[in-house]
Protein backbone atom coordinates (compact mmCIF):
# COMPACT_ATOMS: atom_id res chain seq x y z
CA UNK A 1 0.00 0.00 0.00
CA UNK A 2 2.59 2.44 1.00
CA UNK A 3 4.42 1.78 -2.13
CA UNK A 4 0.93 2.63 -4.22
CA UNK A 5 0.73 5.10 -2.36
CA UNK A 6 4.62 6.75 -3.17
CA UNK A 7 4.20 5.87 -6.55
CA UNK A 8 1.02 8.20 -6.61
CA UNK A 9 2.71 10.79 -5.07
CA UNK A 10 5.60 10.56 -7.93
CA UNK A 11 3.04 10.70 -10.44
CA UNK A 12 1.33 14.06 -9.22
CA UNK A 13 4.83 15.78 -9.11
CA UNK A 14 5.40 14.55 -12.31
CA UNK A 15 2.46 16.15 -13.58
CA UNK A 16 2.76 19.57 -11.37
CA UNK A 17 6.00 19.91 -13.03
CA UNK A 18 4.84 19.22 -16.79
CA UNK A 19 1.58 21.75 -15.77
CA UNK A 20 3.88 24.28 -15.12
CA UNK A 21 7.05 24.35 -17.00
CA UNK A 22 6.88 27.79 -19.30
CA UNK A 23 6.76 27.68 -22.66
CA UNK A 24 9.87 27.72 -24.92
CA UNK A 25 10.93 31.25 -25.62
CA UNK A 26 10.04 31.93 -29.67
CA UNK A 27 13.03 30.97 -31.55
CA UNK A 28 14.96 34.18 -33.35
CA UNK A 29 16.20 33.64 -36.53
CA UNK A 30 18.66 36.49 -36.83
CA UNK A 31 18.79 40.41 -35.49
CA UNK A 32 20.95 43.26 -35.36
CA UNK A 33 20.60 47.14 -35.38
CA UNK A 34 18.54 49.31 -38.13
CA UNK A 35 19.40 52.54 -36.40
CA UNK A 36 21.40 54.47 -33.88
CA UNK A 37 18.74 53.78 -31.47
CA UNK A 38 16.95 51.33 -33.10
CA UNK A 39 17.14 47.37 -33.19
CA UNK A 40 15.19 44.45 -34.71
CA UNK A 41 14.73 40.46 -34.12
CA UNK A 42 12.87 38.23 -36.79
CA UNK A 43 11.15 35.01 -35.32
CA UNK A 44 10.56 31.58 -36.66
CA UNK A 45 7.03 32.68 -37.16
CA UNK A 46 7.80 35.63 -39.28
CA UNK A 47 7.24 37.98 -37.27
CA UNK A 48 10.16 41.35 -37.37
CA UNK A 49 10.23 43.46 -34.42
CA UNK A 50 11.80 46.76 -34.35
CA UNK A 51 12.90 48.02 -30.89
CA UNK A 52 13.68 51.43 -29.69
CA UNK A 53 13.12 55.04 -31.05
CA UNK A 54 14.14 57.48 -33.01
CA UNK A 55 15.42 57.59 -36.69
CA UNK A 56 15.43 54.24 -38.70
CA UNK A 57 18.46 53.88 -41.44
CA UNK A 58 17.43 54.10 -44.84
CA UNK A 59 18.48 51.17 -46.92
CA UNK A 60 18.94 51.67 -50.43
CA UNK A 61 21.65 53.53 -52.24
CA UNK A 62 25.20 54.27 -51.93
CA UNK A 63 25.50 50.24 -51.32
CA UNK A 64 23.19 50.54 -48.30
CA UNK A 65 20.89 47.14 -48.05
CA UNK A 66 18.07 46.20 -45.42
CA UNK A 67 19.62 44.16 -42.79
CA UNK A 68 16.82 41.51 -43.20
CA UNK A 69 17.44 41.06 -46.52
CA UNK A 70 18.39 37.08 -46.85
CA UNK A 71 14.61 37.46 -45.11
CA UNK A 72 12.36 39.17 -46.96
CA UNK A 73 10.25 36.64 -48.05
CA UNK A 74 9.78 35.46 -44.46
CA UNK A 75 8.36 38.09 -42.86
CA UNK A 76 4.73 37.93 -42.50
CA UNK A 77 4.13 40.73 -39.79
CA UNK A 78 6.47 43.72 -38.72
CA UNK A 79 5.87 45.11 -35.47
CA UNK A 80 7.20 48.54 -35.37
CA UNK A 81 7.33 50.89 -31.35
CA UNK A 82 6.23 54.00 -29.92
CA UNK A 83 8.67 56.43 -30.45
CA UNK A 84 9.69 55.62 -34.06
CA UNK A 85 9.58 58.70 -36.63
CA UNK A 86 10.82 57.55 -39.51
CA UNK A 87 11.19 54.13 -41.83
CA UNK A 88 13.65 54.43 -43.86
CA UNK A 89 14.29 53.89 -47.89
CA UNK A 90 13.29 50.15 -48.89
CA UNK A 91 13.20 48.97 -45.44
CA UNK A 92 10.53 46.80 -46.41
CA UNK A 93 10.43 46.42 -49.65
CA UNK A 94 10.00 42.90 -51.69
CA UNK A 95 8.59 41.68 -48.50
CA UNK A 96 5.68 39.78 -50.40
CA UNK A 97 4.22 37.59 -47.64
CA UNK A 98 3.82 40.47 -45.39
CA UNK A 99 0.04 41.15 -44.45
CA UNK A 100 0.41 43.01 -41.38
CA UNK A 101 2.02 46.26 -39.88
CA UNK A 102 0.98 49.06 -37.29
CA UNK A 103 2.42 52.46 -38.18
CA UNK A 104 2.92 54.23 -34.37
CA UNK A 105 1.17 57.24 -33.23
CA UNK A 106 4.64 58.69 -33.33
CA UNK A 107 5.75 58.44 -37.24
CA UNK A 108 6.59 61.92 -39.14
CA UNK A 109 7.81 60.11 -42.32
CA UNK A 110 7.90 57.07 -44.57
CA UNK A 111 10.48 57.18 -47.15
CA UNK A 112 10.92 56.14 -50.51
CA UNK A 113 10.18 52.55 -51.56
CA UNK A 114 9.46 51.69 -47.94
CA UNK A 115 6.74 49.13 -48.32
CA UNK A 116 7.15 48.75 -51.99
CA UNK A 117 6.21 45.19 -53.78
CA UNK A 118 4.18 44.35 -50.34
CA UNK A 119 1.62 42.52 -52.47
CA UNK A 120 -0.49 40.91 -49.15
CA UNK A 121 -0.45 44.30 -47.62
CA UNK A 122 -4.23 45.16 -47.51
CA UNK A 123 -4.97 47.31 -44.72
CA UNK A 124 -2.58 49.57 -42.70
CA UNK A 125 -3.46 52.56 -40.52
CA UNK A 126 -2.05 55.99 -41.49
CA UNK A 127 -1.59 58.18 -37.84
CA UNK A 128 -2.36 61.96 -37.53
CA UNK A 129 0.61 62.41 -37.22
CA UNK A 130 2.87 61.50 -40.76
CA UNK A 131 3.16 64.15 -43.13
CA UNK A 132 5.99 62.97 -45.21
CA UNK A 133 5.52 59.84 -48.17
CA UNK A 134 8.25 59.04 -50.26
CA UNK A 135 8.60 58.22 -53.80
CA UNK A 136 7.02 55.18 -54.67
CA UNK A 137 7.05 54.26 -51.07
CA UNK A 138 3.86 52.00 -51.46
CA UNK A 139 3.78 50.88 -54.86
CA UNK A 140 3.28 47.30 -55.75
CA UNK A 141 0.66 47.35 -52.76
CA UNK A 142 -3.11 47.04 -53.14
CA UNK A 143 -3.45 49.75 -50.90
CA UNK A 144 -3.18 52.28 -53.82
CA UNK A 145 -6.13 53.04 -55.55
CA UNK A 146 -6.71 55.18 -58.57
CA UNK A 147 -9.18 57.79 -58.76
CA UNK A 148 -8.70 59.87 -62.38
CA UNK A 149 -5.49 60.62 -63.42
CA UNK A 150 -4.79 60.32 -59.85
CA UNK A 151 -3.12 57.96 -57.53
CA UNK A 152 -4.42 57.62 -53.76
CA UNK A 153 -3.18 56.33 -50.24
CA UNK A 154 -6.49 55.84 -48.26
CA UNK A 155 -8.46 59.01 -48.55
CA UNK A 156 -6.37 61.75 -48.38
CA UNK A 157 -2.75 60.63 -49.64
CA UNK A 158 -1.75 61.65 -53.09
CA UNK A 159 0.95 59.71 -54.55
CA UNK A 160 0.83 59.22 -58.15
CA UNK A 161 -0.34 61.37 -61.05
CA UNK A 162 -1.19 59.03 -64.27
CA UNK A 163 -2.56 62.11 -66.44
CA UNK A 164 -0.91 63.72 -69.85
CA UNK A 165 -2.89 66.87 -69.35
CA UNK A 166 -1.11 70.45 -69.30
CA UNK A 167 -2.73 71.81 -66.52
CA UNK A 168 -3.28 69.46 -63.24
CA UNK A 169 -5.86 70.49 -60.52
CA UNK A 170 -5.50 68.11 -57.17
CA UNK A 171 -8.85 66.34 -55.92
CA UNK A 172 -10.59 68.40 -53.08
CA UNK A 173 -9.68 65.98 -49.80
CA UNK A 174 -5.97 65.65 -50.26
CA UNK A 175 -4.27 66.23 -47.50
CA UNK A 176 -0.69 64.81 -47.99
CA UNK A 177 0.61 65.53 -51.66
CA UNK A 178 4.34 62.83 -51.44
CA UNK A 179 7.45 63.34 -53.44
CA UNK A 180 7.99 63.15 -56.82
CA UNK A 181 4.77 62.50 -58.38
CA UNK A 182 5.01 64.01 -61.62
CA UNK A 183 8.03 61.28 -62.34
CA UNK A 184 7.31 58.67 -64.34
CA UNK A 185 9.28 55.65 -65.88
CA UNK A 186 10.86 56.40 -69.05
CA UNK A 187 9.31 54.75 -72.13
CA UNK A 188 13.02 55.08 -73.79
CA UNK A 189 14.53 53.62 -70.74
CA UNK A 190 12.41 51.21 -68.64
CA UNK A 191 13.10 50.70 -65.01
CA UNK A 192 14.21 54.26 -65.24
CA UNK A 193 12.23 57.64 -64.31
CA UNK A 194 12.03 61.16 -65.77
CA UNK A 195 10.11 64.44 -64.65
CA UNK A 196 6.74 65.41 -66.66
CA UNK A 197 7.89 68.02 -68.63
CA UNK A 198 3.77 68.92 -70.23
CA UNK A 199 2.54 70.43 -67.19
CA UNK A 200 2.33 74.20 -67.01
CA UNK A 201 -0.14 74.43 -64.47
CA UNK A 202 -0.49 73.32 -61.18
CA UNK A 203 -3.37 74.06 -58.19
CA UNK A 204 -3.68 72.45 -54.79
CA UNK A 205 -6.68 72.58 -53.11
CA UNK A 206 -7.29 73.76 -49.87
CA UNK A 207 -7.30 70.95 -48.50
CA UNK A 208 -3.80 69.80 -49.23
CA UNK A 209 -1.55 70.62 -45.79
CA UNK A 210 1.85 68.97 -46.48
CA UNK A 211 3.38 69.28 -49.71
CA UNK A 212 6.43 66.83 -50.46
CA UNK A 213 9.51 66.96 -53.01
CA UNK A 214 7.04 67.58 -55.66
CA UNK A 215 8.07 70.15 -58.27
CA UNK A 216 11.45 70.02 -59.30
CA UNK A 217 12.30 69.12 -62.63
CA UNK A 218 8.88 69.97 -64.51
CA UNK A 219 10.65 72.37 -66.02
CA UNK A 220 7.75 73.85 -67.70
CA UNK A 221 5.79 74.33 -64.76
CA UNK A 222 4.95 77.94 -64.25
CA UNK A 223 1.69 79.06 -62.93
CA UNK A 224 1.08 77.38 -59.16
CA UNK A 225 -1.84 77.75 -57.12
CA UNK A 226 -0.82 77.12 -53.75
CA UNK A 227 -3.09 76.25 -50.72
CA UNK A 228 -4.24 79.18 -48.01
CA UNK A 229 -3.66 76.78 -45.18
CA UNK A 230 -0.14 75.31 -46.12
CA UNK A 231 1.65 73.88 -43.13
CA UNK A 232 4.76 72.40 -44.64
CA UNK A 233 6.42 72.02 -48.01
CA UNK A 234 9.20 70.38 -48.85
CA UNK A 235 12.67 71.84 -50.17
CA UNK A 236 12.10 70.98 -53.83
CA UNK A 237 16.48 70.88 -54.15
CA UNK A 238 15.98 72.78 -58.06
CA UNK A 239 19.89 73.22 -57.73
CA UNK A 240 20.22 69.31 -57.75
CA UNK A 241 16.75 68.16 -59.52
CA UNK A 242 16.36 70.99 -62.32
CA UNK A 243 14.61 74.21 -61.51
CA UNK A 244 10.96 74.92 -62.68
CA UNK A 245 9.70 78.57 -64.67
CA UNK A 246 7.56 79.74 -61.63
CA UNK A 247 11.27 79.82 -59.48
CA UNK A 248 13.02 80.78 -62.25
CA UNK A 249 10.68 83.88 -62.40
CA UNK A 250 10.98 84.44 -59.09
CA UNK A 251 12.96 87.61 -57.59
CA UNK A 252 16.21 87.92 -56.08
CA UNK A 253 16.10 86.86 -52.29
CA UNK A 254 13.57 85.11 -50.14
CA UNK A 255 10.77 83.23 -52.08
CA UNK A 256 7.57 83.63 -49.99
CA UNK A 257 4.71 80.90 -50.30
CA UNK A 258 2.35 82.51 -48.07
CA UNK A 259 3.64 82.97 -44.59
CA UNK A 260 6.24 80.24 -45.20
CA UNK A 261 9.96 81.37 -46.50
CA UNK A 262 10.51 78.92 -49.26
CA UNK A 263 14.08 79.16 -50.55
CA UNK A 264 16.66 82.28 -50.66
CA UNK A 265 17.32 82.71 -54.09
CA UNK A 266 20.50 83.66 -54.98
CA UNK A 267 22.72 84.79 -57.88
CA UNK A 268 25.39 82.22 -59.19
CA UNK A 269 29.16 83.28 -59.01
CA UNK A 270 31.81 82.14 -59.76
CA UNK A 271 32.47 80.27 -56.47
CA UNK A 272 29.24 78.99 -56.09
CA UNK A 273 25.77 81.22 -54.59
CA UNK A 274 25.72 84.59 -53.74
CA UNK A 275 24.29 85.64 -50.79
CA UNK A 276 24.21 88.82 -48.78
CA UNK A 277 25.79 88.84 -44.80
CA UNK A 278 22.47 89.14 -43.16
CA UNK A 279 18.93 87.61 -44.38
CA UNK A 280 15.97 89.21 -42.63
CA UNK A 281 12.65 86.99 -42.52
CA UNK A 282 9.53 89.27 -42.46
CA UNK A 283 7.42 89.16 -39.45
CA UNK A 284 4.59 87.11 -39.71
CA UNK A 285 6.47 84.34 -41.46
CA UNK A 286 5.54 81.28 -39.83
CA UNK A 287 7.52 78.62 -41.55
CA UNK A 288 11.49 78.20 -42.60
CA UNK A 289 11.58 75.30 -45.07
CA UNK A 290 13.68 72.46 -45.64
CA UNK A 291 17.45 73.45 -47.69
CA UNK A 292 16.07 77.16 -47.38
CA UNK A 293 19.92 78.11 -48.68
CA UNK A 294 20.46 75.37 -51.29
CA UNK A 295 21.28 71.34 -50.96
CA UNK A 296 24.27 71.13 -53.00
CA UNK A 297 28.00 71.16 -51.80
CA UNK A 298 28.32 74.73 -53.18
CA UNK A 299 25.34 76.30 -51.04
CA UNK A 300 26.39 78.98 -49.23
CA UNK A 301 24.25 80.28 -46.00
CA UNK A 302 24.10 84.01 -44.90
CA UNK A 303 26.37 85.04 -42.10
CA UNK A 304 23.45 85.34 -40.29
CA UNK A 305 19.57 85.08 -40.81
CA UNK A 306 17.43 87.23 -38.44
CA UNK A 307 14.15 85.33 -37.60
CA UNK A 308 10.71 87.11 -36.15
CA UNK A 309 9.28 85.29 -33.36
CA UNK A 310 6.00 84.58 -35.59
CA UNK A 311 8.32 81.38 -36.68
CA UNK A 312 6.67 78.37 -35.78
CA UNK A 313 8.50 75.22 -38.14
CA UNK A 314 12.63 75.86 -38.75
CA UNK A 315 12.88 72.45 -40.90
CA UNK A 316 15.33 69.72 -42.33
CA UNK A 317 18.72 71.48 -42.82
CA UNK A 318 17.26 74.93 -42.97
CA UNK A 319 19.60 76.87 -41.53
CA UNK A 320 23.01 75.42 -41.20
CA UNK A 321 26.56 77.33 -40.70
CA UNK A 322 24.89 80.71 -39.63
CA UNK A 323 24.46 83.27 -36.73
CA UNK A 324 20.65 83.30 -35.54
CA UNK A 325 18.44 83.11 -33.04
CA UNK A 326 15.48 81.06 -31.62
CA UNK A 327 12.06 82.41 -32.00
CA UNK A 328 9.81 83.00 -28.73
CA UNK A 329 6.64 81.01 -30.76
CA UNK A 330 9.06 78.19 -32.10
CA UNK A 331 7.08 75.04 -32.22
CA UNK A 332 9.05 72.62 -34.47
CA UNK A 333 12.92 72.10 -34.87
CA UNK A 334 13.93 69.74 -38.05
CA UNK A 335 17.05 67.45 -38.63
CA UNK A 336 19.59 69.39 -38.61
CA UNK A 337 17.68 72.73 -38.24
CA UNK A 338 20.79 74.60 -36.63
CA UNK A 339 23.50 72.07 -37.53
CA UNK A 340 26.63 74.42 -37.04
CA UNK A 341 25.32 77.70 -36.46
CA UNK A 342 25.68 79.91 -33.62
CA UNK A 343 22.77 80.65 -31.71
CA UNK A 344 22.05 83.90 -29.44
CA UNK A 345 21.91 84.37 -27.16
CA UNK A 346 24.34 82.23 -25.46
CA UNK A 347 21.45 81.17 -22.88
CA UNK A 348 19.36 79.99 -24.90
CA UNK A 349 15.90 78.47 -23.50
CA UNK A 350 13.78 75.69 -26.14
CA UNK A 351 10.21 77.74 -26.53
CA UNK A 352 7.06 75.97 -24.63
CA UNK A 353 5.63 74.77 -28.16
CA UNK A 354 8.21 72.28 -28.96
CA UNK A 355 8.10 68.42 -28.14
CA UNK A 356 10.68 66.89 -30.10
CA UNK A 357 14.19 68.09 -30.79
CA UNK A 358 15.16 65.90 -33.89
CA UNK A 359 18.71 64.19 -35.06
CA UNK A 360 21.34 66.93 -35.26
CA UNK A 361 19.33 69.56 -34.40
CA UNK A 362 22.31 71.50 -32.69
CA UNK A 363 24.97 69.44 -33.37
CA UNK A 364 28.01 71.34 -33.75
CA UNK A 365 26.97 74.61 -32.61
CA UNK A 366 28.45 77.75 -31.23
CA UNK A 367 28.01 79.86 -28.44
CA UNK A 368 25.57 77.85 -26.61
CA UNK A 369 26.48 77.51 -22.62
CA UNK A 370 23.66 76.51 -20.82
CA UNK A 371 20.02 75.15 -22.64
CA UNK A 372 16.93 74.85 -20.51
CA UNK A 373 14.36 72.37 -22.54
CA UNK A 374 10.59 72.45 -21.43
CA UNK A 375 8.63 70.39 -20.00
CA UNK A 376 6.70 69.97 -23.39
CA UNK A 377 9.84 68.17 -24.85
CA UNK A 378 9.25 64.29 -24.42
CA UNK A 379 12.34 63.17 -27.37
CA UNK A 380 16.01 64.49 -28.11
CA UNK A 381 17.14 63.06 -31.41
CA UNK A 382 20.78 61.03 -32.28
CA UNK A 383 23.32 63.91 -32.44
CA UNK A 384 21.06 67.11 -31.44
CA UNK A 385 24.08 68.72 -29.21
CA UNK A 386 26.66 66.68 -29.78
CA UNK A 387 30.00 68.21 -30.23
CA UNK A 388 28.80 71.71 -28.54
CA UNK A 389 32.03 72.82 -27.12
CA UNK A 390 30.95 75.43 -24.58
CA UNK A 391 27.85 73.97 -23.13
CA UNK A 392 28.31 73.77 -19.07
CA UNK A 393 24.71 73.46 -18.45
CA UNK A 394 21.23 71.59 -19.28
CA UNK A 395 18.06 71.95 -17.85
CA UNK A 396 15.30 69.08 -18.16
CA UNK A 397 11.96 67.93 -17.34
CA UNK A 398 10.58 64.74 -15.98
CA UNK A 399 8.89 64.75 -18.93
CA UNK A 400 11.48 63.53 -21.12
CA UNK A 401 10.99 59.92 -22.39
CA UNK A 402 14.15 59.54 -25.53
CA UNK A 403 17.39 60.74 -25.50
CA UNK A 404 18.99 59.29 -29.03
CA UNK A 405 22.29 58.35 -29.21
CA UNK A 406 25.16 60.72 -28.78
CA UNK A 407 22.67 63.71 -28.69
CA UNK A 408 25.00 65.31 -25.73
CA UNK A 409 28.27 63.51 -27.53
CA UNK A 410 31.86 65.24 -27.00
CA UNK A 411 30.10 68.25 -24.92
CA UNK A 412 33.34 67.87 -22.86
CA UNK A 413 32.36 71.29 -20.97
CA UNK A 414 28.88 70.00 -19.60
CA UNK A 415 29.14 69.49 -16.11
CA UNK A 416 25.37 70.21 -14.46
CA UNK A 417 21.96 68.53 -15.46
CA UNK A 418 18.82 70.04 -13.69
CA UNK A 419 16.35 67.44 -13.86
CA UNK A 420 12.65 67.99 -12.39
CA UNK A 421 12.43 64.25 -11.61
CA UNK A 422 13.58 62.04 -9.08
CA UNK A 423 16.47 59.21 -9.53
CA UNK A 424 14.84 56.89 -10.81
CA UNK A 425 12.67 58.79 -13.16
CA UNK A 426 15.93 59.53 -14.04
CA UNK A 427 16.92 56.01 -14.34
CA UNK A 428 13.93 55.17 -16.51
CA UNK A 429 14.79 57.52 -19.28
CA UNK A 430 15.95 55.83 -22.26
CA UNK A 431 19.29 57.25 -23.25
CA UNK A 432 21.34 55.67 -26.07
CA UNK A 433 24.85 54.81 -26.28
CA UNK A 434 28.00 57.46 -26.54
CA UNK A 435 26.43 60.13 -23.82
CA UNK A 436 29.11 59.85 -20.94
CA UNK A 437 29.24 63.89 -21.29
CA UNK A 438 25.29 63.49 -20.17
CA UNK A 439 25.59 60.81 -17.76
CA UNK A 440 28.99 61.96 -16.29
CA UNK A 441 27.63 65.24 -15.40
CA UNK A 442 26.30 65.77 -11.88
CA UNK A 443 22.78 65.10 -12.34
CA UNK A 444 20.64 67.39 -9.60
CA UNK A 445 17.59 65.90 -8.97
CA UNK A 446 14.00 67.56 -7.99
CA UNK A 447 14.88 70.30 -9.48
CA UNK A 448 12.24 73.19 -9.76
CA UNK A 449 11.73 73.92 -13.13
CA UNK A 450 12.16 77.92 -13.89
CA UNK A 451 8.89 80.04 -15.54
CA UNK A 452 10.26 80.32 -19.39
CA UNK A 453 10.22 84.35 -19.63
CA UNK A 454 8.90 87.39 -17.58
CA UNK A 455 7.74 90.81 -19.57
CA UNK A 456 6.86 93.56 -17.42
CA UNK A 457 5.36 96.56 -19.59
CA UNK A 458 3.56 99.31 -19.04
CA UNK A 459 2.66 97.76 -15.81
CA UNK A 460 1.69 94.96 -17.19
CA UNK A 461 3.35 91.21 -16.64
CA UNK A 462 3.61 88.69 -19.12
CA UNK A 463 4.54 85.06 -18.27
CA UNK A 464 5.47 82.12 -20.49
CA UNK A 465 5.78 78.94 -19.02
CA UNK A 466 3.97 75.63 -19.33
CA UNK A 467 2.37 73.71 -16.73
CA UNK A 468 2.57 70.14 -17.98
CA UNK A 469 5.02 68.93 -15.36
CA UNK A 470 2.60 70.04 -12.40
CA UNK A 471 -1.53 70.04 -13.67
CA UNK A 472 -3.29 67.46 -15.45
CA UNK A 473 -3.56 68.79 -19.04
CA UNK A 474 -7.72 68.60 -19.15
CA UNK A 475 -7.33 70.89 -16.14
CA UNK A 476 -4.74 73.28 -17.67
CA UNK A 477 -6.79 75.76 -18.49
CA UNK A 478 -8.64 76.26 -15.46
CA UNK A 479 -5.57 76.59 -13.22
CA UNK A 480 -5.52 78.85 -10.92
CA UNK A 481 -2.37 80.73 -10.60
CA UNK A 482 -1.23 83.04 -8.18
CA UNK A 483 1.95 85.98 -8.69
CA UNK A 484 2.99 87.13 -5.70
CA UNK A 485 5.49 90.14 -5.34
CA UNK A 486 8.21 90.78 -3.14
CA UNK A 487 10.37 93.39 -2.26
CA UNK A 488 14.35 93.65 -2.62
CA UNK A 489 14.25 92.19 0.92
CA UNK A 490 11.97 89.26 0.01
CA UNK A 491 9.02 90.80 1.69
CA UNK A 492 5.72 90.53 0.14
CA UNK A 493 4.25 93.55 -0.96
CA UNK A 494 1.35 92.21 -3.07
CA UNK A 495 -0.60 89.27 -4.36
CA UNK A 496 -3.03 88.40 -6.57
CA UNK A 497 -4.78 85.69 -9.20
CA UNK A 498 -3.66 85.48 -12.31
CA UNK A 499 -5.48 84.91 -15.59
CA UNK A 500 -4.08 81.70 -17.44
CA UNK A 501 -4.78 80.26 -21.02
CA UNK A 502 -2.73 77.41 -20.89
CA UNK A 503 0.53 78.88 -21.93
CA UNK A 504 0.80 82.55 -20.92
CA UNK A 505 -0.02 84.15 -17.41
CA UNK A 506 -1.09 87.71 -17.51
CA UNK A 507 -1.42 90.11 -14.72
CA UNK A 508 -1.57 93.93 -13.89
CA UNK A 509 1.04 95.23 -11.32
CA UNK A 510 -0.98 98.44 -10.52
CA UNK A 511 0.98 100.43 -8.33
CA UNK A 512 3.35 98.16 -7.26
CA UNK A 513 6.34 99.35 -8.78
CA UNK A 514 8.43 99.08 -5.38
CA UNK A 515 8.10 95.28 -6.75
CA UNK A 516 11.80 93.92 -6.78
CA UNK A 517 11.15 90.18 -7.76
CA UNK A 518 8.15 87.51 -8.24
CA UNK A 519 7.16 84.26 -7.13
CA UNK A 520 4.44 81.95 -9.22
CA UNK A 521 2.60 79.38 -7.64
CA UNK A 522 0.02 76.79 -8.44
CA UNK A 523 -2.53 74.33 -7.18
CA UNK A 524 -0.83 71.03 -8.30
CA UNK A 525 -1.61 67.49 -8.66
CA UNK A 526 -1.28 66.72 -5.28
CA UNK A 527 -3.68 69.80 -4.30
CA UNK A 528 -1.24 71.89 -3.22
CA UNK A 529 0.06 75.05 -3.47
CA UNK A 530 3.15 75.12 -5.26
CA UNK A 531 5.64 77.53 -6.80
CA UNK A 532 6.83 77.21 -10.19
CA UNK A 533 9.42 79.62 -10.41
CA UNK A 534 13.00 78.72 -10.00
CA UNK A 535 13.31 79.88 -5.91
CA UNK A 536 17.30 79.87 -5.90
CA UNK A 537 16.78 82.21 -8.89
CA UNK A 538 14.95 85.59 -8.58
CA UNK A 539 13.45 86.57 -11.88
CA UNK A 540 13.87 90.35 -11.49
CA UNK A 541 11.31 92.97 -12.77
CA UNK A 542 12.96 94.89 -15.61
CA UNK A 543 10.83 97.57 -17.17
Amino acid sequence: MKRVLCLCMVLTMICSLLTFTPAAAATIIDSGTCGTDLTWQLGADGTLTISGFGEMNDMSGYGRTAPWKDYVTDIKKVVLPDGLIYIGSSAFSGCVNMSDVNLPDTLEEISGSAFKGCSKLKKINIPQSLTQIGFLAFEGTPLISQKGDFRFLGDDILVGYTGSGKEVIIPDGARIVADEIFVKESQEWPGSYEHNQKITKLVFPDSVKYIGETLAGCKNLADIKFPSDLISIKGQRFDVNGSISWYDNQPIGVVYIGDIAYHYKSEEGPEGNIVPDVVQIKEGTRVICSEFFGFSAISKSADKVILPDSIERVEEYALRETEVNLPKNLKYIGHGAFQRCHITPENIKIPDGVTRIHNYGFAVCSGITSVNIPAGVTYIGSGAFNGNDDLTKVVMSNSMTYIGYYAFGACNALTNVYYSGCEEQWKNTKIGEDNESLINATIHYNYDMPVSEVVVQNDRIEISTNLDNLVEPEKKKKSKVYVALYDKNDALIDSYIADYDGRNIQGTLENNTKADHIKVFVWNKDGSLEPITDTAEYINLKK
